[in-house]
Order: C-alpha cells, then sequence, then structure tokens
C-alpha cells in the first residue's frame, strides 16, 4: 500500500494490511483485516463480516469518499441499507464545480430512460452496451453515440483526432450516475447532513489507538494473527470508553 510522506517527502509502497473498523458512539462494533489496497473494495467484506457477526444488516452507513463507487452504492441497495456516503465528486458539485463540457462526465442524462444529451443540446443514440470486470465488481457501461456530427459548431472541440471519421461515442454508466443522485440527495437531507458530521468519529478510535495506545505496527504476521491483535486492541478500546461513560 502507499504509505504517507517519509523524511524524504516520498510516498513509499510497503508491505501492508488493511484494517477496517465499524464504530458507535467510539465503540469498536465490527473489525476486518484484508490485503486490498484500496479501501474502496473492502467495504463489501467488511460488511459481509458484519452479517456474521450480527445476523443482519445496520440500517445505514456512513463512511467518506472513499467507499462510494457503483459495487458499493448496489450492494447497500440490495441489502437495504441507507447510504450516507460521498461520492468522489460530491464535494465538488457542492462547491459550483463543473467538469470540461467535452467529458462524459459533463453530458446530461437521463438515468430512467438512458437519454444522453451532448453540449450543443442534441440527444444521442444508445448503440449498445460493455460490461467491464473489475475487482471492485462488474459494471455496465452504455456506449452511446452522437447524431449528426458533421457541420456540428462544437465538432473539432468535442472528437478527438482519430475520431474525426466517425461521430462521437462515450461510455457512461447509467446505473452508477443513478446511484451517485440517490446518495447525493440522501447526504442533503437534514439526517444526511448530520452524518456526514459524524464521519470523523471512526478517526477518533484509530488516532487513539495509534497515538494514546502507540500501536503503530503489528506484532505478528498472517492474517488470522494480524486479526488477533486487531480484537484485543479493540477490546482495549471499548473497555476504555466504557469506563469513561460510567465515570462520567
Amino acid at each position: 500500500m502507499r504509505q504517507k510522506d517519509d523524511h524524504m517527502r516520498t510516498a513509499p509502497l510497503k508491505p501492508s494490511y488493511n484494517v477496517q473498523f465499524s464504530t458507535e458512539g467510539h465503540m469498536v462494533t465490527n473489525y476486518t483485516v484484508g490485503q486490498e489496497h484500496t479501501d474502496t473494495t473492502a467495504l463489501i467484506p467488511h460488511m459481509d463480516d458484519w452479517r456474521k457477526c450480527y445476523g443482519s444488516m445496520p440500517e445505514s452507513v456512513t463512511a467518506d469518499a472513499g467507499y462510494g463507487s457503483e459495487a458499493n452504492y448496489q450492494y447497500m441497495e440490495d441489502n437495504g441499507i441507507e447510504a450516507f456516503v460521498k461520492h468522489n465528486f460530491f464535494d465538488k458539485e457542492n462547491k459550483g464545480w463543473e467538469p470540461d463540457r467535452f467529458t462524459a462526465a459533463a453530458f446530461g442524462c437521463d438515468a430512467e430512460t438512458g437519454t444522453v444529451i451532448c453540449p450543443i443540446g442534441k440527444p444521442m443514440v444508445l448503440i449498445g452496451t460493455r460490461t467491464g470486470r473489475r475487482k471492485a465488481g462488474t459494471k455496465d457501461a452504455a456506449q452511446i453515440q452522437g447524431g449528426g456530427m458533421p457541420g456540428m459548431p462544437l465538432r473539432d472541440s468535442c472528437i478527438t483526432r482519430g475520431d474525426r471519421r466517425r461521430n462521437r461515442v462515450i461510455e457512461i454508466s447509467l446505473n452508477s450516475r443513478r446511484l451517485r443522485k440517490k446518495a447525493g440527495e440522501l447526504l442533503e437531507t437534514d439526517v444526511g447532513i448530520g452524518k456526514r458530521k459524524e464521519r470523523y468519529k471512526v478517526e477518533a478510535v484509530i488516532g487513539n489507538l495509534k497515538h494514546n495506545k502507540n500501536f503503530r505496527r503489528f506484532l505478528l504476521r498472517g492474517i488470522e494473527k494480524v486479526a488477533a491483535e486487531i480484537g484485543i486492541l479493540s477490546i482495549a478500546n471499548n473497555l476504555s470508553r466504557l469506563a469513561t461513560l460510567q465515570t462520567a
């Protein structure tokens, strides 16, 4: 995994374990240890483990934008979980950011009808779909082509040199846009705004383990042994938190 900058101002790649925590009121409610190099692909295994522990799924999940992928949104929707999870452009869009008008992200899209509108307001035609298989999950992208492009005033800006002989073709995941819109609307509700302010609480638990308890390196090797270490630390955190609550 890519680590934070060291004294040489470089972000080195080092062998690492990816630890995921679920917390409630600064208490660890679940933890998993994996070898995923990003948090994005760690959410679904973590939630599957939650189901094994509790026999059901939580009503809602609050997480940062690192978990806002189509596969994760779809998983939570399929399991009846309210996803208070930002996508990677949520903050930018709220600050008035707009992508370049000729990129696929800027093309208007009605996820319900599949209609896509080009920068000059012309509808584009669905010509097929392509399924991409990634570690984060299968993704279906609609292949959409512009009609009547020859002679259009923005053609030279819209089409790259290699595509001069054909109309513009873009790939858009209609389902991804639908899920991102749903998540964005949920985050803008009064409940969602409150949830966004709670994202830091899991960081407080991690900071307590790393700084207050000075745990910065695993003593053992192997997933099972490392999971046992994290389990002991989680118990210590919860007992400390419980003692604080009882004396408050």
